[in-house]
């Protein structure tokens, strides 16, 4: 046997070491640690990446057994919690959620008094018994003030009519203008109690029924269904048409046809009526001007009118619904 050179030697002992090398990587691999020629950065990104698959596959173990009838799992925020949903949700805007107010009561008390020159509060029962609540209040403006007295160096009227001027029309505009009418210089608001909105009313859901003369009773609704809110000082506001929730706006029937009734803002549970509007339609005496510094008593006239309507047929209730807007976590 010939006898091997250094070089010889040198070069197996080499291809030794080679495989030594080798199968110490395939052990390392299959043990899961980062090749020894890897740079730092590739190690920890390989790492992270052996930490997450075992996340993904202990979620999914415990995923699987929530089916096998286990009471009790472990938590898991990333996807069983449901959070910032909202939803709207309406009730009945009346007392006890009643979606509709067929009696009509006021306070002696307060319609007597100072207060019932200028607004009338409406309870659903009377104001004496237990669990009485105010409703709506009713009221009538006047931009000179007639219909009233001079009371405290004002007139009652015109102290409504420019509350409302102040609160709903934009800055400047000193004077209320309904579709399809020339601008008017009074009016008839009913304000619904601020706690029955929730957060609004929901249009599209009330109807008013008002008496008048010869037992004739004209309905309003909001024309929401057929139309988009308009947008007035920052105030979504309807206008109130002739019609009933069940059959939309009324389309025939002359003076009874069409708008200019009134306007509705639901953000802030008001409705403002046009007195002359009404006036044509049989509305007892709201369509009739007066001089100023005369005590017309609009404010009952009014509550005649709305109650009288449920009065006549208890059908014929002041219907409505409030809206609010809930965020829940689940």
């Amino acid at each position: 046997m010939a006898k091997k050179t250094k070089a010889q030697i040198e070069k197996e002992l080499a291809e030794v070491e080679a495989i030594k090398n080798q199968l110490s990587e395939e052990k390392r691999q299959a043990d899961g640690l980062p090749s020894t020629a890897d740079s730092a950065r590739g190690a920890i990104l390989r790492e992270a990446q052996k930490i997450a698959n075992q996340i993904v596959r202990e979620r999914d173990a415990l995923a699987q057994k929530t089916t096998t009838g286990k009471i009790y799992s472990r938590f898991d925020p990333g996807n069983d919690v449901i959070s910032n949903r909202k939803e709207t949700v309406t009730s009945g805007l009346w007392s006890n959620n009643s979606g509709q107010l067929k009696s009509y009561y006021t306070s002696s008390t307060q319609t007597s008094s100072n207060a019932g020159k200028y607004y009338w509060d409406v309870y659903h029962s009377a104001s004496t018994e237990v669990g009485s609540a105010v409703q709506f209040a009713i009221a009538y403006g006047h931009k000179f003030g007639s219909g009233s007295i001079l009371t405290n160096s004002d007139y009652p009227t015109k102290a409504i009519y420019t509350q409302y001027r102040n609160l709903l029309l934009a800055p400047g505009d000193t004077t209320f203008t309904f579709d399809n009418s020339a601008d008017e210089n009074h009016i008839v608001v009913l304000n619904i109690q601020r706690s029955r909105l929730k957060e609004k009313l929901d249009p599209g859901t009330w109807e008013l029924t008002l008496s008048g003369s010869g037992g004739q009773m004209t309905k309003l609704i909001d024309d929401s269904a057929t139309y988009d809110a308009a947008l007035k000082d920052g105030k979504r506001v309807y206008n109130v048409v002739s019609g009933t929730i069940s059959t939309g706006i009324k389309t025939t029937g002359g003076e009874t046809t069409g708008s200019g009734y009134g306007l509705v803002y639901p953000d802030l549970g008001i409705v403002v009526l046009n007195p002359s509007r009404l006036g044509k339609v049989g509305v007892t005496h709201l369509g009739t001007l007066t001089g100023s510094n005369t005590n017309n008593q609009w404010n009952s006239q009014i509550y005649k009118a709305v109650s009288g309507a449920a009065g006549y047929n208890s059908n014929f209730g002041f219907q409505a619904r409030n809206e609010e807007e809930i965020t829940s976590t689940f």
